[in-house]
């Protein structure tokens, strides 16, 4: 049973770093740590793993643990054939399902209860699981903030299938379900989609948008969170890239031009509706 604490306060906010794996949720969770946001105590460093790996993930140790266990569970690991298939409403009820939340639940009460300001997490496994995340949020009273970090699907389906060993193809169907499902349930919520590209582009006009969402007005707190973030941007980290001729469906062409309009300050809640409408084309395997 949950303390009187979570049930009669007002509502808290937390920031969610939503995005496909290899897609700049890294250093999105980072700057946002730098200006401020508590990512608890346990979070992933390159120092957590025997074979070190290029760079600092800044996910919260159990919090993936248990995400990697729900995704085997749901039968939706990212190495599965049905790994971008959508998850029944009916699995959420699943006895295991529900004690691994109830997990996640006693996590985040007690990373809030030790955190005096704004408390995020980032996790690429979060967005397959947002219909959970909902529950939490209203369970402890949250007003969740969604961080969207954008990269373009070509990109990151030819990193991700490197990397993973996985067929280029079911790379960029996991690309398209994780933003589809991103925008699906983030809408009506505050939230802010960023380009991973445009940090090393224009990282000063990304540096402003986010601290913008953030709230972060204090003049000196916001400069010197300024020149940390500065430095934490690596060019170096950027070593893949997408044939030209990678092949991409229609509806994960549309995704990424609806996303990058939404990443440059152009929201569009129509043409959002449109494509979120375009639900079974998330299917074709055709490319």
């Amino acid at each position: 049973m949950f303390s009187r604490l979570f049930s009669r306060s007002p509502r808290r906010r937390i920031v969610i770093v939503l995005g496909m794996h290899n897609s700049g949720t890294s250093l999105l969770a980072r700057a946002i740590a730098l200006m401020g946001v508590e990512l608890g105590r346990h979070v992933l460093t390159r120092e957590s793993f025997e074979q070190a790996p290029r760079y600092d993930y800044w996910e919260h140790a159990r919090i993936t643990e248990i995400q990697d266990k729900l995704l085997q569970l749901l039968d939706r690991y990212w190495n599965q054939d049905r790994a971008d298939h959508p998850i029944p409403e009916a699995a959420w009820q699943q006895p295991e399902v529900l004690a691994l939340k109830r997990e996640l639940t006693e996590i985040v009460q007690a990373e809030l209860a030790e955190a005096p300001g704004l408390w995020g997490f980032k996790d690429p496994r979060t967005v397959r699981l947002m219909p959970l995340w909902h529950d939490i949020a209203q369970t402890l009273r949250l007003d969740p903030m969604y961080l969207i970090s954008l990269r373009a699907p070509a990109t990151v389906a030819t990193s991700f299938a490197s990397k993973g060993q996985v067929p280029y193809e079911l790379a960029e169907r996991l690309w398209t379900r994780h933003y589809f499902e991103a925008l699906q349930y983030s809408r009506g919520a505050a939230r802010l989609v960023t380009d991973y590209d445009a940090w090393f582009t224009d990282w000063e006009r990304q540096y402003e948008r986010l601290a913008d969402f953030l709230g972060l007005t204090e003049p000196e707190k916001r400069a010197t969170a300024r020149a940390q973030v500065a430095r934490t941007i690596d060019p170096g980290l950027k070593q893949h890239a997408a044939a030209p001729d990678a092949p991409l469906r229609p509806i994960t062409r549309d995704l990424q031009a609806l996303l990058l309009r939404m990443a440059e300050g152009s929201d569009d809640p129509a043409a959002e509706a449109a494509l979120l409408a375009r639900r079974q084309e998330l299917t074709s395997v055709s490319l």
